[in-house]
């Protein structure tokens, strides 16, 4: 039987976290305001998709992106985006809620719902996380950079009050 992919078809997907915005801790991505993460997946994973048809997996599954600074296209490890208006429920093994950071590479096994969608007179396909195991949870590596070293051999001084401009 051919899934309806206009009600949304359940999928169970695994492999490894990466940018997870799908928590309390993280919030919301920064760009798209949704809950979202990408998932690097698993050969069964990439089998299974695969196994929806050719039409599907390519509307969902990304082999490549755009190298940084640059209009370039680089080839990647299979992977999808998923992504929630709600943060999804985040459990760990011992099935407990997990609000905390997941850092990149955590292995997780989500699941997630295709569903059809039609805009500006575009069609599409996009994989919503409804909720997701941590398997193996890595240590969040925030992105703003440490500047400690930055002030290294700086004798910083505060700006004399007669110097400031107001």
């Amino acid at each position: 039987m051919t899934p309806d992919y206009t009600k949304g078809h359940d999928v169970v997907v695994t492999g490894l976290a990466q940018w997870a915005k799908i928590t309390e801790a993280s919030g919301p991505s920064d760009f798209s305001k949704k809950y979202q993460m990408d998932l690097v997946l698993s050969k069964e994973s990439i089998d299974d998709l695969a196994n929806l048809g050719e039409r599907v997996y390519a509307a969902v599954v990304k082999v490549q992106k755009r190298k940084k600074d640059s209009e370039e296209m680089e080839k990647v490890p299979p992977f999808v985006t998923l992504k929630s208006q709600n943060a999804p429920k985040v459990y760990t093994l011992d099935k407990k809620e997990y609000k905390g950071l997941i850092g990149n590479d955590s292995l997780m096994k989500v699941k997630g719902t295709l569903k059809a969608y039609e805009y500006m007179g575009k069609k599409g396909l996009s994989f919503y996380i409804n909720g997701a195991i941590i398997l193996d949870l890595k240590e969040y590596k925030g992105s703003s950079a440490n500047l400690d070293d930055l002030w290294e051999g700086v004798d910083a001084k505060a700006a004399p009050i007669d110097d400031l401009p107001f």
